[in-house]
């Protein structure tokens, strides 16, 4: 009983804690592990990744999509939780948490801790909620009957929603991925196991199969759900089709109801972000299924999670904007109202939790299992969305044999098949989209329009896959030079600047919405350009072929100033971009000059470090004739002052104090915010304090870019304070440039500093009322300084090191901000212009940069995009 009472959640933690967890830790000993979930209020930005078209107006097709959204959300996981972080690592030294692990997919970390951890964890601000790890389940078939002998030809079922009709004109899933979340399956079942994608050579099993209880990387089954869920969705073997897009390749997660051991929200949790991409590369979208069926559930009526559970959603939409549709089973709990599962009871868009009803044979009558709607979350929401066949479902089973079972789970795999088939008639299809057609297109069964037992009704593929290919149309064709194939030719349209490059026959296919006419440039460095304009009548695809004129150089040349002094800038890299040409340097009297291939307009950039780069857009080059461009850049901050402390203090403090004394500053959120560190001279880094600091990851990215920093020498000087880096974070690699050691955790409180005698600080002394007084103790070695003490017990609190002397550094266990004065940045100033500074930095580096048309003369432009490859003369 006392235990129990230990465990109570706090007042505080009201409606943070679930109530599942809730009744959980009233039962649990103090001493024990709880497994948790704990999301966090932050979101990712995922606007980038959405469909539509970016900021320059290029459409983005999937692939750009996948590699915009993984990148955002893994970003944002480094950056939000790094708090989090830093207090479960402390918690877990002193036994208060056992492990832990951070997602990307959603803002959030597993953790197993002691109730009292938890209810700490519960009065974060940050956090939105703490839920129990709670096991998952099936939606189990209601009944399930072996079948000895195969059936000739296709499955009823698939023949309902009009499958075949798709497979006549071509589309069988070929080349496209799919994926389930389930118990498995059997990879040498001979309908299913030669299009595992784990087969395909230079593919590695751990990218196509997942399995967090064993690790194995070959698919198998623990079950037969998964193995059957999988047949209907893409099982095949002559003669006899039972699979939806039976020439799909298939991937698994087998974390749904093992026999061997629960799976839980947090397998589930890894399998949406395993699913999103399981090769670990942002880059690359082959990996990537188009679909993963869902048929799993918790029931509000059995397992006491209650309607419109939030749990999944941000995996959900995560694993969506990574480019994979989610669609779900409704549930098998039957005619009355409001029986749907959750997560499928989600009603926050029309498809984000996509559920799928279940039909009798014949496909016109709902099954009595089926779950009905409207929705737990609002009482109102219709659901489900869509219905198929689930009552009879004859499907693969492990042991290369077959059976027929019954359940909604039986319905959600014939729809996942749907998309797959809506893919292969277009790759670059949005999940949203695809989700939205097979509304539009469905059958409409029951009560006239939508309805809580059909949704729209029975899925119609035939009718879908015309949907999709209506949205279609584009121009196609190929270019060629003096007669002859080019590869790497531009084809763009001049409306929305979408392009499309050209292969090496020449091939090129430059998707554009149909039912328009459009200005068409191609192009080819070294070839006259030529526009056409082409109208695309509605799905149609309009061959366009282009026949380029060699063309004749033309010069560009110019001068470099400095913006302010006027005088000229030697060694600035001035580079034609997306052409072969090499990038040429300015001379000490900032002259530059290159032979340009004429009959064209080009971006042509700018760059050194110590300037702001810049990009003047459309310069023209006419034909043996020499075109001038005078440019001036403007000189770029020195200092940049990076702070992500969820509870800053210190940011403003040190930017106001150089700001007040004429120096331009840089306040950045995310450390890559402008470009490479090499351009600064300082570098001010504020993770903040106990309990609230931010964790830069071992050998993560932020932890190498501040290496490179210090690599560049030029008399650099990095300064970092944090309450737990210290002591928490040794594996770092930016930690050895610092030469700090003997730290101890939290040593004593700190109410003033004093300089060290034989320093710069030496005779300084400071009242502190930082935001956290309880702070560690570190220790200079390799010829660093103690330069700052905490007299309540003698004990360091900062260490200067000028070794070796091309660079400083300056590392502190309290904040700056907690000091109320500037003397100390005076000293640190002082310190750093003895030693020389970095106003001219070591180039081959990546900026931000600004861009000016043609016969612009304002100098000031807005920030906004990456310039590749840019940097200053080599020696």
């Amino acid at each position: 009983m006392a235990g129990a009472l230990l465990a109570a959640p706090s007042q505080s933690s009201a409606g943070v804690i679930t109530p599942e967890l809730d009744r959980f830790l009233y039962g649990a000993e103090a001493e024990e592990y709880v497994p948790i979930i704990v999301h966090l209020r932050d979101k990712a930005d995922l606007a980038a990744a959405s469909p539509g078209r970016s900021k320059r107006g290029v459409v983005l097709d999937r692939a750009t999509r996948h590699e915009a959204a993984v990148l955002a959300m893994k970003a944002h996981a480094s950056r939000s939780q790094g708090a989090i972080r830093s207090l479960l690592r402390r918690r877990r030294s002193e036994g208060g948490v056992d492990t832990f692990t951070p997602f990307w997919i959603a803002n959030a970390l597993y953790v197993e801790a002691l109730p009292e951890v938890i209810n700490e964890l519960a009065m974060r601000p940050a956090v939105a909620s703490i839920s129990y790890d709670t096991p998952i389940e099936l939606v189990e078939p209601v009944s399930e009957q072996p079948t000895k002998n195969a059936a000739a030809g296709a499955e009823s079922g698939l023949k309902d929603i009009n499958a075949h009709l798709l497979w006549a004109l071509g589309y069988t899933g070929e080349g496209v991925l799919v994926s389930h979340l389930d118990t498995g399956a059997d990879a040498n079942h001979p309908a299913i196991g030669d299009r595992w994608r784990g087969h395909e050579p230079d593919v590695s099993p751990a990218e196509s199969f997942f399995d967090p209880v064993t690790n194995w990387t070959f698919p198998r089954d623990s079950g037969s759900h998964g193995t059957h869920t999988m047949g209907t969705i893409c099982g095949m073997t002559p003669g006899d089709t039972i699979g939806v897009a039976f020439d799909a390749t298939w991937i698994s997660a087998a974390v749904i109801d093992r026999i061997d051991l629960n799976r839980t929200m947090a397998d589930a949790i890894l399998a949406f972000q395993w699913s999103a991409d399981p090769d670990g590369d942002p880059g690359t979208v082959d990996d990537v299924p188009v679909v993963s069926s869902n048929s799993w559930g918790f029931s509000p009526l059995y397992h006491g999670v209650p309607h419109c559970d939030d749990a999944f959603w941000d995996s959900m939409d995560g694993a969506e904007a990574a480019g994979v549709a989610i669609v779900f089973a409704a549930g098998n709990e039957g005619s009355g109202s409001k029986t749907l599962r959750t997560p499928a009871d989600r009603i926050t868009t029309s498809t984000n939790a996509f559920a799928v009803g279940a039909l009798r044979p014949g496909s016109e009558t709902v099954a009595s299992f089926s779950s009905r709607g409207p929705s737990g979350c609002d009482n109102t929401t219709i659901k489900p969305e869509v219905s198929a066949r689930g009552e009879s479902v004859r499907s693969s089973i492990p042991g290369n044999g077959y059976a027929t079972m019954s359940g909604t789970s039986m319905a959600c795999p014939h729809v996942a098949g749907g998309v797959a088939l809506l893919y292969d008639i277009n790759p670059d299809l949005d999940p949203a989209r695809a989700k939205e057609i097979l509304m539009e297109t469905a059958v409409d069964l029951g009560s006239t329009g939508e309805d809580n037992t059909y949704g729209w009704g029975r899925i119609d593929l035939l009718a879908a896959g015309q949907a999709v290919a209506a949205e279609m149309g584009g121009i196609y064709g190929v270019v060629s030079g003096d007669s002859f194939p080019l590869e790497g030719a531009r084809i763009e349209d001049l409306g929305s600047e979408q392009f499309a490059l050209s292969d090496s026959t020449g091939g090129y296919v430059l998707s554009v919405t149909p039912g328009a006419t459009y200005d068409i440039r191609a192009g080819s460095y070294g070839y006259r350009q030529e526009v056409t304009s082409v109208t695309v009548p509605p799905e149609t695809f309009v061959e366009v072929n282009f026949d380029l004129e060699a063309s004749v150089d033309g010069t560009l040349s110019g001068t470099v100033t400095d913006s302010q002094s006027g005088l000229p800038i030697e060694g600035v890299q001035v580079t034609v971009l997306d052409t072969p040409l090499a990038p040429v340097y300015s001379n000490p009297l900032g002259a530059y000059d290159l032979n340009v291939a004429g009959g064209a307009a080009y971006d042509v950039s700018f760059s050194k470090l110590a300037w702001e780069p810049l990009v003047v857009e459309d310069v023209a080059i006419v034909e043996g004739q020499n075109t001038s461009l005078d440019v001036s850049l403007d000189p770029f901050p020195t200092i940049l002052v990076w702070e992500p402390d969820p509870t800053p203090i210190s940011g403003s403090f040190i930017r106001g104090y150089f700001e007040n004394r004429g120096q331009n500053v840089l306040v950045a959120g995310n450390l890559d915010e402008y470009g490479d560190l090499r351009q600064f001279a300082k570098v001010f880094v504020c993770l903040g304090m106990s309990p609230n600091a931010y964790q830069i990851d071992p050998s993560g990215p932020e932890d190498l870019a501040l290496v490179d920093f210090l690599e560049a020498g030029g008399g650099r000087l990095l300064y970092i304070e944090g309450g737990d880096f210290w002591a928490f974070d040794p594996a770092t690699q930016i930690r050895s440039y610092f030469n700090i050691a003997g730290v101890s955790d939290g040593a004593d409180d700190l109410f003033q500093v004093v300089g060290a005698p034989g320093t710069p600080t030496e005779g300084m002394s400071f009242a502190y009322g930082g935001e956290n007084r309880f702070v560690d103790r570190i220790s200079p070695e390799g010829g660093a300084k103690a330069i700052w003490y905490n007299p309540n017990g003698s004990w360091v609190v900062g260490v200067l090191n000028t070794s070796p002397s091309d660079h400083l550094t300056i590392g502190q266990s309290f904040e700056m901000g907690g000091l109320g004065s500037t003397t100390m940045l005076a000293r640190i100033s002082h310190q750093l212009s003895s030693r020389g500074g970095a106003d001219s930095c070591p180039g081959g580096a990546s900026h931000r940069f600004a861009r000016r048309r043609a016969g612009c003369t304002s100098h000031k432009a807005k920030r906004g995009e990456v310039l590749p490859g840019c940097g200053d003369a080599p020696p």
